[in-house]
Order: structure tokens, then C-alpha cells, then sequence
């Protein structure tokens, strides 16, 4: 059976992945259309995001993860990978895991940045955006990581 042929074609701006922490998903979905005005993505959340694509992740599941975005890029096309990282993210042991609200920030940056080179090295000609949602006083914001 044929998936995606030029009659079935059908194409996405963005894959996003963000972590399935409920407490994000309205805020990112905002984001995305009303600050990056991106009208199509596909969305894979897993707990962490980034996590698992760096060294500190489960290598069974950063092969799984890789192997779901081979799937979104093969079938529908996105011109750019959007990874998202937040605040008080279980999966990194939460807020107070860490020393200070900017040791955390840090902490999320440098896998950002880890995570987006295995992405580079594994999806060739991708362009990869990064963000982190901050978390203060129940207010959410986004901002990008160069």
C-alpha cells in the first residue's frame, strides 16, 4: 500500500515535539499559531522532549523518537523541526532538581542545543528551532534558544 504518493500528498509546516506535561499544551498551541503563525504540524510529545535525543536520555527511546520523526518528515514534509523544553519538567527532576531558576534554565538550554545537533547529524538540510517555556506564577512564556 502506497502512504504518500503526488494524488495523496499532503505537507506540514513543522513537526513539533514538546513533553506531554498538560500544563504547556495550551500555551505552546498559542504560541505556535499566534507568535510563529505556523498554520500546519504534526506533534509528537513525550516526557522531556529533548531529553532523550542527548546523552542523559534512554537510548531506547531517543531510537524510537528518531524513528517517529523519520515518519512525520518522510510522509508529510516539514520544512523545520520545533523542539520545546519547559520549566519544572519531571522528566529532569522537576524545579527542584535544581539549584536556581537559572541553573535550570541552563540545564534545559544545553540539552536543547545537544538534542538539535543529533537531530542535524540524523535529519541532513532540517532546520531545527528551540524554545523554552518558562513558568512563572502560573503565567507561561516562550522564548527561543540560540
Amino acid at each position: 500500500m502506497l502512504l504518500n504518493n503526488q494524488k495523496n500528498a499532503h505537507h506540514c509546516e513543522a513537526l513539533v515535539v514538546h513533553c506531554i506535561d498538560f500544563r504547556f499544551h495550551e500555551a505552546i498551541r498559542d504560541f505556535l499559531k499566534n507568535e510563529l503563525v505556523i498554520k500546519s504540524y504534526d506533534l509528537l510529545t513525550i516526557p522531556g522532549a529533548a531529553k532523550h535525543l542527548t546523552a542523559a536520555g534512554s537510548a531506547s527511546r531517543r531510537e524510537g523518537l528518531l524513528e517517529d520523526m523519520g515518519v512525520s518528515l518522510r510522509l508529510h514534509a516539514p520544512k523545520k523541526i520545533i523542539l520545546i523544553n519547559h520549566a519544572d519538567c519531571g522528566a529532569y527532576g522537576g524545579a527542584s532538581a535544581f539549584a536556581s531558576v537559572e541553573e535550570e534554565r541552563k540545564n534545559h538550554e544545553a540539552a536543547l542545543k545537544e538534542a538539535a545537533e543529533v537531530l542535524q547529524q540524523n535529519f541532513s538540510g532540517i532546520t531545527v528551532k528551540l524554545y523554552y517555556a518558562d513558568l512563572a506564577d502560573k503565567n507561561i512564556t516562550l522564548s527561543p534558544i540560540q
